[in-house]
């Protein structure tokens, strides 16, 4: 904890964000595909990794970020996971603008939080950390 709290003051006063990108799209079953349908077409695609979990499919090539394909869902919209440094300095940033979060999960080596708006297209967002 106190070594994630040294290395934020170092990039607040180096002037970064707390917010690095986008870990991950997710997607959602739609039109009758079901979610190994989609992950499986990335997969043959693009020679893309696919790695079945319990509510998910993640879908990963060898650089930066990945498509979490959803098992269950019926919708057009997709969510999108916004990897950040600290989650709880994010979760203070966004509150400073007048965003709303559901309450976070938080394990071990994992923190998420969905925001309660979605985008201006209606794609749901979340905070995601990781060790």
């Amino acid at each position: 904890a106190k070594t994630s709290e040294i290395l934020s003051w170092v990039r607040e006063a180096r002037g970064g964000s707390v917010f690095r990108g986008i870990e991950h799209i997710g997607l959602y079953p739609y039109c009758g595909a079901t979610g190994h349908e989609i992950a499986a077409w990335y997969g043959s695609v693009f020679g893309f990794q696919v790695v079945e979990g319990n509510s998910s499919i993640f879908v990963q090539g060898s650089g930066p970020g990945r498509i979490e394909v959803m098992k269950e869902g019926d919708t057009d919209r997709a969510h999108l996971a916004i990897e950040v440094t600290d989650f709880d300095a994010a979760v203070a940033a966004l509150q400073a603008k007048g965003i709303e979060l559901e309450p976070a999960k938080i394990g071990t080596s994992v923190k998420a939080a969905f925001l309660k708006q979605t985008d201006t297209a209606g794609n749901r967002l979340h905070l995601l950390w990781r060790r």
